[in-house]
């Protein structure tokens, strides 16, 4: 059998000492959780209070209208969707309640 050729090491291993000279230097310890996360903190807050002033999303009334008026209607108390739209979540509720909507497809088709 023919034996593998071997490697000349003197070249790997000035190649890796160019590589660990030409790496940036970074250290873990360079890394502050703390710091960051004032930064973070800093960067969210508007005024001197140290409140966080949200953006409040203004949806459309009848949308919301529609929405109460299903859920008093089938006795919902209350249930968290997140930041979805109400017209969304009232077709999302729907779906899960098995309640089947007439769907007009050619209004949706020319939309």
């Amino acid at each position: 059998m023919n034996e593998w050729p071997t490697v000349p090491m003197g070249n790997l291993q000035a190649m890796m000492v160019m590589r660990q000279q030409s790496a940036p230097v970074s250290s873990i310890n360079a890394f502050d959780p703390y710091q960051a996360m004032l930064r973070r903190k800093q960067s969210n807050t508007s005024d001197d209070n140290g409140y966080i002033n949200a953006e409040v999303e203004q949806y459309d009334p009848k949308d919301i209208e529609a929405l109460e008026e299903f859920c008093q209607q089938y006795g919902i108390m209350g249930f968290n969707f997140g930041k979805m739209n109400p017209k969304s979540t009232l077709r999302m509720l729907k779906n899960k309640m098995g309640i089947v909507e007439k769907v007009n497809n050619k209004k949706m088709l020319l939309d």
